[in-house]
């Protein structure tokens, strides 16, 4: 069962990596402290200010 499935009334924001970039998880907490809502996702859920372009879109 993924945690999508499990967790249904909360939003699920997934921070890839092994392990998961702290300054990512920092920044998103820190985006929904600053703003009020949690950053943009792409399709995967990933937070699009860390994860919208590739580096090999650089």
């Amino acid at each position: 069962m993924s945690v999508e499935e499990l967790i249904t009334d909360k939003p699920i924001i997934n921070v890839p990596g092994c392990p998961p970039i702290p300054m990512v998880i920092t920044g998103v907490l820190v985006h929904f402290l600053a703003f009020g809502e949690w950053p943009a996702l792409d399709l995967l859920k990933r937070p699009l200010l860390f994860f919208g372009r590739t580096i090999h879109d650089r």
